[in-house]
């Protein structure tokens, strides 16, 4: 939606309608906490559900027991690791790369992420239709989103656009079918804490992948950044291979 706005109208529209949408939401989050408060809501829920720092911990170090117990589930979560570290800094830089090398306006650069953001909006209901089984779904979405990123190393300016569909696309196929794997491996009372993990692991590493890519980018140019992470997604690939009769049998399962 924000890209869009840009895209049509610039970013003067996109501060407005942020400003009056907050606007919009503090007013409604009054009423309703307002209303919750005369109720005896609020007071009701402070009174019976239990919110300490220890039981959230406690679930995760549970989470993160079961997930040393299993071979798969450990290199599924290296497989996130390395993924995290090769894409979640790159938008920073591929903004850098579009306005300053490719010199693209700001309205082609909104509407470049427009397009990765639809792609990923079909990609989640492509998922759903595809007849394969989920380990070959799960190797084929992998590295077709690695081959995304792979192809920045192409210094072309319609690269860019093309490698952001390819990795919005196929990525939130990869994180879909990355899920219903997890769902088929860990038992139901064990679930949740196992996702946690797996979410704290991959959130944890954002800040990580945006200062090394960043740092690549101002020490050695923005080309050294999209080398370093088509090492990251090389090493991801291989694994994934490797993985490739253990997805199988898990899927045939």
């Amino acid at each position: 939606m924000a890209t869009a706005l840009i895209a049509v109208t610039g970013v003067d529209s996109l501060i407005l309608f942020s400003s009056v949408f907050a606007l919009v939401v503090t007013i409604l989050y009054y009423v309703v906490f307002d209303f919750q408060a005369k109720d005896g809501f609020i007071n009701n829920k402070i009174n019976t559900v239990e919110t300490k720092t220890e039981d959230v911990w406690r679930e995760l170090i549970s989470g993160i027991k079961y997930v040393k117990e299993s071979k798969l589930l450990i290199n599924l979560m290296i497989i996130s690791a390395f993924s995290a570290l090769a894409d979640n800094g790159l938008v920073n830089i591929l903004i850098y790369t579009m306005r300053s090398i490719y010199k693209f306006s700001n309205s082609s650069v909104s509407m470049v992420f427009m397009l990765a953001s639809f792609a990923t909006f079909l990609g989640s209901i492509y998922v759903n239709k595809l007849k394969i089984d989920e380990g070959k779904i799960y190797i084929m979405a992998l590295l077709a989103n690695n081959i995304g990123i792979v192809l920045l190393l192409i210094k072309l300016p319609f690269i860019i656009p093309l490698a952001l569909i390819t990795t919005s696309f196929f990525g939130i196929m990869f994180y879909i079918i990355q899920n219903t794997l997890i769902q088929r491996i860990v038992p139901a009372n064990i679930l949740g804490r196992v996702n946690s993990f797996f979410r704290v692991s991959t959130y944890s590493l954002r800040p990580f992948s945006i200062i090394i890519l960043t740092f690549m980018s101002e020490k050695f140019g923005y080309y050294s950044s999209f080398i370093l992470s088509s090492i990251f997604v090389g090493i991801v690939s291989l694994l994934v291979l490797k993985m490739k009769p253990f997805l199988s049998r898990l899927s045939e399962g």
